[in-house]
């Protein structure tokens, strides 16, 4: 058999980064722009695709308290924590005007659908109106005695009216032509969040952390019905019934609720939908991407497209790529699709470009710790902090995933889970979880997926470890069972007993990750001692320790049938090691903070990786088509090599100084120089051949920066200063000093060689002064 071609070089093909970081967000409908906060920036993107559109750089202490688009998508209105507002232009990116609106930090803000003014409201209690393009003060209105939450323009008998709630409880209605309030509602026991009209302009809703939404009667000053919505609210407006022509009142909030309601009624839309209050989770924002589905912003950092359904409410149609938070694992579903745990209860189904998110399962009720993917992608196995292993059946082309059983009984988080072999039917055989109650259990699956207790039960359940574990695998026959645990043990199973058959030791601190070969009997293991060791799973001794690491390593993974290995740390790496020489042959650089996970697919060809930095990486094996480019660089290169030898037997200098730049060849550019200024020199020459004067006298601008760096470098030695010095006389005299100074860097090249140039003048000087002795003396 011939021997297995290593894999050695990647290439980045998707960097899928994080676009959100906290704080309000901005959308602009028309033109799909989603405007987020990112640590010290400020980026637009396409809501749809994820294209970069612009970035704005802020303080990354001054965060945004406030932020909201105009509706043609043509400005961007920022309130910072500095309380300063700024009016940028979209899509440049471009600061229009920057003001002081308050004397205290901007809450809230909404525009006109005019586009033509600009409402704030600030914690001292005031309401200010602006001229959107002259960023001036129109209105000042006083009256609230709290913090001013919630703003609304609306159009009130034909005049524009602005609407205003605080944390005093009140609602005031304002009439702009007079700068009056001329309603005043009270009801709300707790701050106001939210604050609509209906399409008519007659009444007026409010929301309330108080669980309650009042709809007030314009005309009668007065509340005509309360809502009792259940949940402390947060936003609400309006979307459109699926199946009539009318508006449909949406309310969401505490517990990450959103509920619909027929506000001329008030009950809710669809009451037998049961809702799972989320304790953990909140809706902090909620945005109209049309007039069918909500963009809506929640305190985990996920950003879910929702859309109303008669018999099942509000259901999640995808998660908006880069709102990721901590990436703790990944698995490649079939060939071209991702499943991503980011530190939330979720779970992504992505296209591997990042581009598409095809669905978000959900059922855990606490952040994912594990997942383990069949081969074929049709099954996934999840473990939880809620306690419980879900076993999904995923059919990512019809768009359908389905939770088929739910295990229970741990006792702790199930911090890792992996899955049997398939059988002849597909279905994969059993399922293995481990938990931080330092147990393992087994759970038979085979053909039959009912969920039905006598078939969740575990069919044994054994005490692993004296620490947490924090990986489990299955051979490749599903005959052993490997589990690591922070107490520096790897333990091998029998997977039909239960009963342990091995016990690996020699990693000096806790270990985090192992992993069977598919192609031998060999173990490989991962630990926080920084090395990655390779055991005989028969002789159960260790074979290879693989060191090169900083941090602990986190993940690992086969490639190449077995004669490769791919390791994953804390120190933001993941490194390529070949097993037979035990060097790492490749190592991948694109996170900034620990690794976490790594899938890899085709053998190797493909690996994905995400770390805590939210940042998922797809990498494609490219060694052949670099060797390809080597040996296609290496026949260019013998052919110019032999094409300067012909320029400079024909003393072809303009061809020959050229050609040597473009190589890159500082030894034969020098003995090309030194040639020149060697041989009979010509009267009026610098370098002592005319030809070669005024082919230096004539290069580009790169051409310049090379040169300028090669006579740097002869410039420090003696022997070679002359070269470097005469070359220097000529280009500064060829060459105006602003151009030559317009050339980028070439002013640290200048700096660099005017101490050594020092040098060698006080030496001539000295060898001057030591001549006139020598005339003295004759």
């Amino acid at each position: 058999m011939a021997p297995i071609a290593e894999r050695t070089r990647f290439g980045l093909k998707r960097s899928i980064e994080p676009i959100y970081s906290g704080g309000p967000i901005g959308f602009a409908s028309n033109e799909k722009i989603l405007v987020t906060s990112l640590g010290d920036r400020i980026m637009g993107s396409n809501g749809e695709t994820g294209e970069k559109i612009f970035s704005i750089n802020k303080d990354e202490d001054d965060y945004v308290t406030s932020m909201i688009m105009t509706s043609d998508g043509s400005k961007l209105v920022v309130a910072f924590r500095s309380r300063l507002v700024t009016i940028y232009e979209v899509p440049s990116g471009r600061r229009l005007k920057s003001f002081k609106a308050h004397e205290t930090q901007v809450i809230t803000m909404t525009i006109d659908p005019t586009n033509s003014v600009l409402a704030t409201g600030g914690a001292e209690g005031l309401v200010k109106v602006w001229d959107l393009a002259g960023g001036y003060t129109t209105h000042v209105l006083r009256g609230h005695g709290g913090i001013i939450s919630a703003l609304r323009f609306g159009k009130y008998q034909e005049k524009w009216v602005l609407a205003s709630g605080a944390d005093d409880t009140r609602v005031r209605l304002w009439d702009l032509n007079t700068s009056r309030s001329i309603a005043t509602f009270e009801g709300h026991s707790s701050v106001i969040r939210g604050l609509t009209f209906d399409e008519s302009g007659s009444f007026l809703l409010s929301g309330s952390r108080d669980k309650t939404v009042q709809v007030w009667d314009l005309k009668k000053r007065s509340a005509i019905r309360t809502i009792p919505v259940m949940h402390g609210v947060e936003s609400l407006g309006w979307v459109n019934h699926p199946g009539k022509n009318e508006k449909v009142l949406y309310t969401a909030g505490e517990g990450n609720i959103i509920l619909a309601w027929n506000w001329k009624t008030g009950a809710r839309f669809n009451p037998d939908v049961q809702i799972i209050p989320n304790e953990n989770n909140a809706i902090i924002q909620v945005i109209s991407m049309d007039d069918n589905s909500l963009l809506t912003v929640h305190s985990d950092l996920s950003l879910l497209v929702q859309s109303l359904s008669i018999e099942e409410g509000f259901l999640v149609q995808k998660k908006l790529h880069g709102s990721f938070d901590e990436v703790i694992d990944c698995a490649w579903i079939g060939d071209d699709h991702l499943a991503i745990a980011s530190n939330t209860e979720y779970i992504d189904i992505i296209s591997a470009d990042g581009t598409q998110v095809y669905g978000v399962l959900a059922g855990h009720t606490d952040i994912v710790l594990a997942m383990h993917a069949s081969e074929d992608g049709v099954w996934l196995a999840t473990g939880a902090k809620d306690n419980t292993t879900r076993l999904w059946n995923l059919d990512v082309e019809n768009n359908k995933f389905t939770c088929v059983r739910v295990f229970t009984g741990h006792t702790a988080s199930v911090t890792a889970v992996a899955l049997g072999p398939l059988d002849a039917h597909g279905f994969p055989s059993y399922l293995v979880s481990a938990s931080q109650d330092r147990t393992l259990k087994r759970y038979d699956l085979g053909s039959s997926l009912t969920n039905s207790e006598s078939q969740n039960r575990a069919i044994w359940t054994i005490k692993a470890h004296d620490r947490d574990i924090n990986a489990v695998q299955v051979s490749a026959d599903g005959r052993i069972v490997a589990t690591v645990s922070q107490d520096k043990l790897i333990k091998l199973w029998d997977s039909s007993l239960g009963e342990v058959i091995g016990v690996l030791r020699g990693h000096r601190r806790g270990v985090w990750a192992c992993v069977f070969n598919p192609h031998s009997r060999q173990l490989a293991s991962g630990s926080g001692d920084r090395t990655v060791r390779v055991w005989s799973i028969d002789e159960q001794q260790c074979l290879h320790t693989l060191e090169g690491h900083t941090g602990a390593v986190l993940k690992l993974a086969y490639i190449s049938r077995g004669t490769q290995l791919i390791s994953a740390a804390a120190d933001g790496l993941v490194k390529v090691w070949s097993i037979a020489s035990g060097e790492c042959v490749a190592t991948l650089d694109n996170h900034e903070d620990r690794v976490w996970a790594v899938a890899v697919r085709d053998d190797g060809a493909r690996i994905v990786s995400g770390g805590a930095d939210a940042v998922v990486s797809v990498w494609q094996d490219v060694t052949e088509e670099h060797a390809a480019e080597e040996a296609e660089e290496l026949e260019r290169r013998v052919e110019a090599e032999q094409s300067l030898a012909n320029y400079e037997k024909a003393e072809d200098w303009r061809n020959a100084i050229a050609l040597a730049l473009s190589l890159d060849r500082p030894l034969g550019l020098l003995r090309l120089f030194e040639r020149v200024m060697n041989s009979p020199h010509q009267k009026g020459s610098i370098t002592g051949n005319a030809d070669v004067d005024k082919v230096v006298s004539d290069l580009s601008d790169n051409q310049l920066t090379i040169l300028f760096q090669r006579i740097r470098d002869w410039n420090v030695n003696n022997k070679t200063s002359m070269v470097a010095q005469r070359l220097l006389h000529l280009l500064l005299h060829a060459y105006p000093p602003k151009h030559l100074l317009e050339i980028p860097g070439i002013k640290g090249i200048f700096d660099s060689m005017f101490p050594y140039t020092q040098r060698h003048l006080s030496r001539i000087n000295d060898l001057l002064e030591e001549s006139y002795i020598v005339d003295y003396v004759m």
